[in-house]
């Protein structure tokens, strides 16, 4: 058995020599292909490893309070004209709350930041308070966080990124040292470690100040700033067993906050993770969809161009055939000895394609760190052996379905009619 498989791959070998043109332009729709279902693959496998990691940071047991959801699908202006979450709705929240072990009140803004000559623009300025720490894993690497007396005191000091941190104290220690924001100087309590990027936007260059002293400085009113003075109330359940239990209490108080009747819409957003995990496992599966639906196509169609080659080849090799079964051939020989010339046509495009594809999306993964290391740097490729397992199985299997029935086609020919065949 070994034999025959061994002097059918031989004779595969010298037919693709003979016709290396021919074969080149066969294995072309599998090498196409098999490159997109390899870079449409790796691709959403590492997309959703570096959307995990994004998502990991607001947390699962984390939800918001807001004026505006994460995830608008129809009339903006309905949302925007709603009113503002302010103090009063988050003091009667916590104080009824019996199934949350954190809640923290937040708000943020975009602002100009400055230290000796040095000034960064658009940096994240974000006012909150001790839970906050809690709540979004916000925990100084360096020096401390922001405390409840900083908050009730209203003072000036904050907690900086580490892109911050690098910027501005390269070779310094940059605890008790004070920064400008805006027009006024804020002194450096703390130093987060480095977080990286979450929606593109990057957590190393932002700074955390008191709730309260961001609205004493005015920063709401810089460009940036929440839904003119609108808040948002960070709440984490106490743990994941109680989390649905949790935002329907914390539903239900801010409802009574607003007084809201019973057959009233609410009138803020209940925000959390889940809702940015279906709108990206959404968006993404219904593109990959569409782009591996294409990648199949052109599969398919090699497969075709294989199996229109394969029968030109019967065509061409009728006397051969009739000679090997002359000489005892028997019919599952010949038909092994076409289907294996099918099937290594098309594993070598499929090997090829992956080739390529590999070297694609290496080559995107490199330029994208060159040129955008903000956004590329913290984009790991997700890339195993099952993957070229795919690759060249599918496209295997593609050369046998293409290759039977000219290998059938072939099995069947009668020995004398084969030899008079010219």
């Amino acid at each position: 058995m070994f034999f025959s498989f061994n002097e059918n791959l031989r004779s595969a070998i010298l037919s693709l020599k003979a016709n290396k043109l021919r074969s080149v332009l066969t294995a072309l729709g599998i090498v196409i292909g098999v490159t997109g279902i390899i870079v449409i693959l790796t691709t959403i496998r590492t997309l959703n490893g570096f959307v995990e990691k994004s998502f990991s940071a607001i947390g699962a047991n984390n939800f918001y309070i807001e004026k505006m959801p994460w995830v608008i699908t129809d009339n903006f202006w309905r949302f925007r004209n709603r009113p503002s979450v302010t103090d009063k709705h988050f003091d009667f929240i916590v104080s009824q709350a019996k199934s949350i072990r954190y809640a923290a009140k937040c708000i943020d803004g975009n602002n100009t930041i400055k230290y000796g000559n040095k000034v960064i623009s658009d940096i994240l300025v974000s006012g909150t308070e001790q839970n906050d720490m809690h709540i979004n894993n916000t925990y100084p690497e360096f020096g401390r966080f922001i405390n409840d007396i900083d908050v009730e005191r209203v003072r000036y000091v904050c907690v900086i990124g580490k892109g911050v941190a690098n910027e501005f104290f390269p070779e310094t220690d940059p605890l008790g040292r004070k920064i400008k924001i805006g027009n006024f100087d804020f002194k450096i309590v703390g130093v987060l470690p480095a977080i990286g990027q979450l929606f593109g936007q990057n957590l190393d260059n932002q700074i955390i100040i008191p709730v309260s002293t961001f609205f004493r400085s005015g920063f709401e009113g810089f460009r940036g700033g929440r839904n003119r003075r609108s808040l948002q109330l960070a709440f984490q359940a106490k743990d994941s067993k109680n989390f649905e239990e949790a935002k329907l209490e914390i539903e239900g108080l801010m409802r009574t906050a607003r007084k809201l009747k019973p057959l009233q819409e609410n009138n803020f957003a209940i925000n959390e993770q889940s809702q940015l995990t279906e709108l990206f496992d959404k968006t993404v599966g219904t593109l990959s969809l569409v782009i591996i639906l294409i990648a199949v196509m052109s599969l398919v169609v090699g497969g075709i161009g294989i199996a229109n080659i394969m029968l030109v080849s019967v065509t061409e090799r009728t006397k051969e055939i009739g000679i090997r079964k002359a000489l005892g051939a028997k019919r599952r020989t010949i038909l092994g000895q076409f289907l294996i010339e099918a099937i290594f046509i098309s594993m070598i495009g499929g090997v090829i394609g992956f080739l390529i594809g590999s070297a694609i999306v290496y080559a995107a993964n490199l330029i994208g760190n060159k040129t955008q290391p903000d956004i590329f740097g913290d984009v790991k490729i997700v890339y195993d052996f099952y993957t070229l397992i795919i690759a060249v199985g599918f496209s295997g299997l593609i050369g046998l379905v293409a290759g039977y029935f000219p290998a059938a086609k072939a099995s069947k020919l009668i020995p004398i009619e084969a030899l008079r065949f010219e």
